[in-house]
Order: structure tokens, then sequence, then C-alpha cells
């Protein structure tokens, strides 16, 4: 009985180390778009947490959530990611520490670089990364990592 059991646990530990193993390679993050203006005093966003340390960074008089997207990214991957008006975010996985991660965040447009930049963020952690001039307004990224 004790050799089914420990047998058991064993076959059940194999089963599961391959899946925990990948999930410690897979990192989440959020990507939400922000257009901020000073036209008006909205403040529209899902989380509304936000609101201190956007007008901690940025001087603008409205904060207006345009759009969020999950990624599940692994080490080593790049994912591109549509923005608003043509614009796409490439962001790479470059390292992950465990406690926190790198990565690179490329914003380009027609074939051309606006922003390429690496960004440490720790885990959970949030990043605000001020983004290229729109017609509405200027774009405003956030990126969490480990939520």
């Amino acid at each position: 009985m004790l050799k089914k059991l420990t047998a058991s646990i064993c076959l059940l530990a194999l089963l599961l180390i391959p899946s925990m193993t990948q999930a410690q390679n897979s990192n989440r993050m959020i990507v939400t778009m922000v257009v901020a203006s000073n036209n008006g005093s909205d403040f529209n966003m899902d989380n509304d947490a936000y609101r201190d340390k956007l007008t901690q960074l940025f001087s603008y008089s409205s904060y207006v959530q345009s759009d969020l997207k999950k990624l599940d990214m692994a080490l080593g991957e790049t994912q591109n990611l549509a923005l608003l008006e043509g614009y796409n975010l490439s962001l790479t996985l470059k390292e992950d520490t465990g406690s926190s991660i790198v990565a690179r965040a490329v914003i380009t447009k027609d074939n051309k670089n606006y922003i390429d930049t690496e960004l440490s963020i720790a885990k959970p952690g949030i990043f605000f990364m001020g983004g290229p001039t729109l017609s509405t307004g200027d774009l405003i990224l956030i990126l969490e990592n480990g939520y």
C-alpha cells in the first residue's frame, strides 16, 4: 500500500512539474492604453487607483482609457500589439530574475521608431510610459507585470 501511494505521489509530481515550470517561465503583462490631454477634466479609467500616479508623473487635465490588452510572455519572446492611430508596440521579455523583469519596448509607425527603450518592472509592479502624440492627445502606456 505504501509503495502504491509513493508511486502515485511521484507520478503526480512528474505530471505537475512541467506545467509549474511552464507557468514560471511565463509572465502576464497587462498593457493599458490611455489618451491624455488638456481638453476637459475627464478621468475615465477602469482602475481609479492610477489617478494619483498619473497626475504625479504627467501634467494633463484629462486621462481617458482607450484599451487594455493582456499578454502572456515567455522569456525571449516578442509580442506585437496594435496601438492607436497606426502605432505598434513590440514588447520583448529579455530577463526574468524572479523578483523583476527586464523588457524591451519599441513603438513604431510606418517603419519608423518613435520609442526604443528597456524597462525594469518589479513582480508585481507597474511601469508608466509616455508615448507618441495622437490627434486627440498623447498616448500613455501602463504596463503591469505579475497581477
